[in-house]
This record gives structure tokens, sequence and C-alpha cells, in this order.
């Protein structure tokens, strides 16, 4: 059995068996229509059998993914943030990701306002989300964007992975905004989303090492302390 599908609009994610089912999971990474094809091979009379889906990828303005609806995730998003960036500043990389939700939550799928913000030349380019997907126009100052090191776009870590770990570290509380930025500090040598908790606390997940530590407010930096669950 073999699956074939465009690595420019889906990203496996996971593969299983489920009884006597093979079981494939997807996440989205741009708006559009595409295909995913399983050929089947095998038997006796060494039979070939292929299956075409077709997948429709769409958004919902100001609507919250649910799980049987197939929308965009959180890097699809960016994704889409960048490429419209990138269209007029080529050469533009990645600054870091402000995101933020209309109230207080312990759900990632609430985090729907996006800031995205890219080193364009030696100025800065910056686009804010309109929808679930949807962005404005690129607006360009003219100046450096400070204390952050460039991010290698796109990352692994999606940003549901990154409150799985939050959580599993004991933080199970409402966050209002998470920003994804690799802070320039000595000893700091990956991006991090950085949930900025009800508590007071900032607690710093790492897109790499998946370790999670954790600051006090007015902290701008990460400890080097893990937290244990």
């Amino acid at each position: 059995m073999a699956i074939k599908f465009d690595r420019a609009y889906l990203d496996m994610t996971d593969a299983s068996m489920q009884g006597t089912d093979i079981s494939w999971t997807f996440n989205s990474l741009q708006m559009g229509n595409t295909q995913i094809i399983v050929t089947i091979y095998g038997g006796v009379a060494k039979y070939v059998l292929q299956h075409v889906y077709d997948v429709q990828i769409f958004v919902l303005d100001e609507v919250k993914p649910m799980a049987s609806t197939a929308i965009l995730s959180y890097l699809g998003r960016v994704n889409i943030a960048m490429r419209l960036i990138r269209e007029q500043y080529p050469d533009a990389q990645l600054y870091e990701v402000q995101a933020t939700a209309k109230a207080p939550s312990t759900n990632p799928n609430d985090i729907s306002q996006l800031k995205v913000v890219c080193r364009a030349g030696t100025g800065t380019a910056i686009i804010n989300s309109t929808g679930w997907g949807t962005f404005g126009a690129v607006s360009f100052i003219g100046q450096p964007w400070l204390e952050d090191v460039v991010i290698d776009w796109p990352i692994a870590m999606e940003l549901t992975e990154a409150d799985s770990l939050l959580k599993a570290a004991g933080f199970t509380g409402s966050y209002g905004n998470v920003t994804l930025r690799h802070p320039l500090y000595p000893g700091v040598n990956e991006p991090y989303y950085i949930f900025g908790m009800t508590s007071g606390q900032y607690v710093f997940v790492g897109v790499n090492d998946k370790k999670v530590t954790v600051n006090q407010a007015g902290q701008p930096f990460v400890s080097t302390e893990s937290v244990t669950a």
C-alpha cells in the first residue's frame, strides 16, 4: 500500500493501525483543493487498486476548529502569512508570531488572532490576521526588530503539541496569549512557544528539545531550570 499527497497543502502527522484499517492524520497547510491517492498492491492475481480522495481545505472566519472540520492549523495559518510577506519581500525571515485569544482559555484553538513579524532587508515586515487564515495588508517599518533571533521556517512543532506539553508539566490553567520567538539571550539556543498564563507566569515550551521552563511576570527571557511534572 502507498499513499501520495501534495506536501504544499498537507502534512502527515501520524499513521497507525485501527483494527484491520490504516489510519492517517493530516494537518492542513494552506487553503485550496487537493487530492490524496491511496494505491493498494497485492493478491495472487497481482492486482492494483487506486482510491482518489478529493480534499477541500477552507477557513471559517471567527469560527474555532472542530474535530470533524478540516480547517487550517496554527502552522498552516502562519505559513499563509509567511507566503504573503514573501510575495513582497522575498528575503523575509521569521522573527516572531504574537498570538492572542479574545478571552483567556485552556484551549489552543482559541488562540485565533495572529501578528507575524519578519525581518525584511534592513527593516521589518508585519502582517495581522483578519480571520481564521485570512490576513490584512503587509506593513513595513524601516528599522530592525530587536531582541529576537531569526527562526528557521517552517518549524516542526504545532501549537497543539506545545499546549499538550504545557499541561503535562502541570500548567493546566488558562492563558490569553502565546508568542513564538527565539529570544536573543545568552544560553537560549532555540525558539519557544511562550504561554502568557493568567497566573502571571510565562511558561516556555522548547520547539526542539520540548522541555518546559517557567518565568515569573516581568522576566523577558527563559530560565535554565527545567520544570518537572
